[in-house]
């Protein structure tokens, strides 16, 4: 953290981490409960916080959280978290609208977690996990999965049936 390294580093200031996510020139790590740290380039916002005036920062941040995180992915120039109950927080760089918040021309940089609650809440999505690329977020969403899966036994049962019939 802070500069190149030709072999691993330590990184003081994370305990407990679960999952790690490495972005264009930033990072975040998901620990227990409502833990969400980040550090590096803290340009558009991407860390989650302002800097003040100052672009990167080799210093881990626990980024406060309202509810139980359950994925954390670090794009180009943004960041996602995924809370258990589906909820989706995005923060950083939205100039090609990758944050999910409606109109990225109002909403340029996020500095601070933005949860993308209403529109997918309203569509009853419920996300199950999430990635941000370069520019772009990808979502998954359960019931999606669950519908697919259903089709497809309802598809096996009918073939069968009709092997059955077949026969008989």
């Amino acid at each position: 953290v802070g500069g190149a390294a030709a072999a691993p580093v330590f990184v003081s200031g994370l305990s407990g981490i679960v999952e790690a996510s490495a972005g264009g020139d930033h990072s975040a790590a998901r620990g227990y409960a409502t833990r969400v740290y980040t550090w590096g380039n803290g340009a558009d916002g991407r860390l989650g916080y302002e800097l003040n005036g100052v672009t990167y920062t080799s210093a881990v941040k626990d980024l406060p959280s309202p509810s139980y995180i359950f994925g954390i992915s670090a794009g180009e120039d943004h960041t996602l978290a995924l809370d258990y109950n589906g909820v989706v927080s995005s923060w950083g760089n939205n100039r090609s609208g990758q944050l999910g918040l409606g109109n990225s021309a109002n909403n340029l940089w996020i500095t601070i977690p933005q949860q993308n609650k209403s529109y997918l809440v309203d569509a009853g999505v419920k996300v199950t996990s999430v990635s941000a690329g370069a520019g772009y977020s990808a979502l998954s969403d359960a019931d999606a999965l669950i519908e697919s899966l259903e089709r497809l036994i309802a598809k096996k049962r009918d073939i069968k049936q009709a092997a059955m019939q077949e026969l008989l």
